[in-house]
């Protein structure tokens, strides 16, 4: 029934053609502007027709899946694509912030380089410390690069300590020798405050001043916009790197490091 429906509604439409043409027997091309469909309305039923589709339906239950399945792969389709083009866009704004002159962040490297990679990590992270003589070899390697230090402690209230000092010594220009001895000293680096006066003292640190900076506004407010940045990117595992080509998650060789730098981007 559902079939002669069907064939019903396509040989209802006619076309309105000159009846001359047709008495002659020639094939004419008629204008689209001519063309003009028809169907009865004595021609269809409407309950009988809606009969049929649920007939058709009944006997056919895996159209109905079917096409909720190809529905719903569309709409996941469309989500993850508009989900990778907003967080690209956030990648690139937040990429786009640490290349500034003078970032929110410490810097390893010659400050004004004109090439910035961006380093998400934590002093605790296993990972993290496989990737740091990765970096320091492609910043000998690399004189015209930077690496922006961005500190995610995402491990624990001791992470958040170790960042905190990190960013203490940062305000004392000692941010590249107290970084190196966090990451070559013991894990999990210990945070009581005998071991982090004498991880000051052995890194030219005057304690009490980092010890008072450790919970002052500027310490605070720095941790805080790199928190902020990360949660905006996901909270992305650590270490996580932002590149002109985009963003690179752990602990990947100088090989792949160097070559997401290629892209002669992210110059300032």
């Amino acid at each position: 029934m559902l079939a002669k429906s069907i064939c019903l509604l396509a040989t209802t439409a006619v076309l309105s053609v000159p009846a001359a043409a047709s008495a002659q027997g020639r094939v004419m091309t008629v204008p689209t502007a001519s063309v003009t469909f028809s169907v009865a309305k004595d021609d269809i039923d409407q309950a009988k027709f809606e009969a049929a589709f649920a007939r058709t339906l009944d006997a056919h239950p895996e159209w109905v899946r079917a096409a909720l399945e190809k529905s719903e792969v569309l709409r996941l389709q469309a989500a993850a694509t508009a989900t990778a083009a907003a967080t690209a866009t956030t990648e690139r704004a937040v990429y786009a912030r640490y290349s500034a002159l003078h970032p929110a962040a410490p810097v390893l490297g010659q400050p004004a380089a004109p090439v910035t990679l961006v380093e998400m990590f934590d002093y605790n992270c296993s990972f993290c410390r496989m990737a740091q003589p990765r970096i320091a070899a492609l910043l000998k390697s690399s004189p015209d690069l930077r690496v922006v230090m961005v500190m995610t402690p995402i491990l624990g209230a001791d992470s958040t300590v170790l960042a905190r000092f990190a960013l203490a010594a940062d305000l004392q220009g000692r941010f590249a020798q107290v970084h190196d001895s966090l990451f070559t000293g013991p894990t999990p680096q210990p945070t009581d405050e005998a071991s982090l006066s004498l991880l000051a003292r052995a890194n030219g640190v005057n304690w009490p001043r980092a010890k008072t900076d450790m919970a002052g506004a500027a310490v605070t407010a720095r941790l805080a916009t790199m928190t902020q940045d990360w949660e905006a990117l996901g909270r992305v595992g650590t270490p996580s790197f932002l590149t002109p080509k985009g963003r690179i998650v752990g602990a990947v060789s100088i090989e792949a490091l160097a070559a997401s730098l290629n892209a002669g981007e992210g110059a300032k």
